[in-house]
């Protein structure tokens, strides 16, 4: 058999190799990016805090945790400022698509929300005891989804929006200032004290 016959045979058995050797390569890339769908997650645990100053420019998402920590996508890491203050946690949110913060229990909200252009608090099904207390909401949205708290008391210093949809309430303490809005869906509140400001 000539050289050149030989090579080609070579070059042959090398190139079907090479395309075999790349799709398991490949075929392993992907079990590896099935087994951790969250590589791209980062995750931050927070110091235990019994209130939190929340300045947010995005839609923060609240859920029941072991522990205190904030779950974002690694891209928007600098656009989260974190400082503490005795028990007391000041918050920064900049312009992140979404934001997780993990907690045992809610703590005691400032919120403010500087814009108007939709985004929001969103507390969901994983909290099914204890309060939800905020002391100034400003320009925001909160929507609690198939959630029981003890008492919710929400005040707010100027335009806002409250909603809850197929969630009880033990006791419910409301002061919206005016041209807010208040939308119960499907929800049972069993005490209340509610104050509305004009055009609510």
């Amino acid at each position: 058999m000539k050289t050149s016959n030989k090579l080609l045979i070579v070059t042959g058995i090398c190139i079907i190799l090479g395309i075999f050797s790349y799709a398991f390569v490949m075929r392993g890339a992907y079990q590896k990016a099935l087994a951790n769908p969250l590589a791209n997650e980062l995750r931050i645990e927070l110091k235990v805090m019994k209130h939190l100053n929340l300045d947010y420019d995005s839609n923060v998402n609240f859920k029941k945790g072991s522990k205190f920590e904030i779950v974002l996508n690694k891209t928007d890491k600098d656009s989260l400022r974190i400082g503490y203050q005795g028990d007391t946690l000041n918050l920064k949110i900049g312009d992140i698509n979404n934001v997780t913060i993990y907690c045992p229990q809610l703590p005691v909200m400032a919120i403010t929300k500087k814009d108007e252009d939709g985004t929001f608090i969103y507390v969901d099904s994983t909290f099914q005891s204890g309060d939800f207390v905020v002391t100034s909401l400003k320009n925001s949205f909160i929507g609690f989804k198939k959630c029981r708290f003890d008492k919710v008391d929400i005040k707010s210093e100027n335009k806002a929006t409250i909603s809850m949809e197929g969630s009880e309430i033990k006791l419910f303490n409301l002061m919206l200032s005016k041209h807010s809005t208040l939308d119960l869906n499907y929800s049972t509140i069993l005490d209340k004290n509610m104050v509305f400001g004009d055009s609510c």
